[in-house]
């Protein structure tokens, strides 16, 4: 039988504002994290990346029990965004990568990635908001993320969050290699900040 729902929602459109809920991630979002991590993968690199390699990507990075090892492992926090109880993005701050070249201090922004018809809606500067925040209330005195470097709509986002070109990184998806920007934010103007 068939349900037919009275009040549809209206679907919008790029940019416009929605009421949305963050909260830290727990028992139970596994599921959520692992589609919304492979659906917002294929978004951002369709028809950059071969469908091989993201496939591959998929499958070694955006499962339940990946996501749900994750929550488990100490230092790894990660924030879910939902709208109508639908996961649009997320944010991971984690132990810095190896891949990464570190300073004592650094905390990694692992990923940071929103469906595209929530950009530009202030979802994702509240998933920063939260990033930043989580880092300056552990004592973290810089934040650093891998970047794409054809990826330019996210190198102006961080940028105008002040973050600034601190190396680069090698990283693989599927049997490609790519290298990397890597940018990183003093965080001491946000520790001030939040005094």
């Amino acid at each position: 039988m068939a349900h037919t729902q009275e009040n549809p929602k209206e679907i919008t459109g790029y940019g416009t504002p929605q009421p949305f809920v963050l909260r830290e991630c727990g028992r139970g979002d596994a599921d959520a994290l692992a589609l919304l991590g492979a659906a917002t993968f294929l978004e951002t690199y369709a028809g950059v990346l071969p469908k091989d390699a993201i496939l591959a990507h998929c499958r070694k990075h955006h499962f339940a029990q990946r996501y749900q090892e994750w929550m488990e492992e100490p230092n790894v926090y990660i924030a879910i965004v939902e709208v109508h109880d639908a996961p649009v993005g997320y944010a991971v701050v984690c132990p810095v990568d190896s891949s990464i070249q570190s300073q004592p201090g650094d905390i990694e922004l692992r990923r940071l990635y929103l469906l595209h018809r929530f950009h530009r809606t202030g979802i994702g500067q509240a998933l920063m908001d939260w990033a930043l925040e989580k880092a300056v209330k552990l004592g973290f005195e810089r934040l650093v993320l891998g970047v794409y470097p054809g990826n330019k709509p996210a190198i102006k986002f961080y940028e105008r969050y002040g973050f600034k070109q601190s190396g680069e990184r090698r990283f693989q998806v599927g049997e490609l290699l790519f290298v990397d920007p890597v940018l990183a934010k003093d965080l001491s103007q946000e520790a001030t900040k939040a005094v």
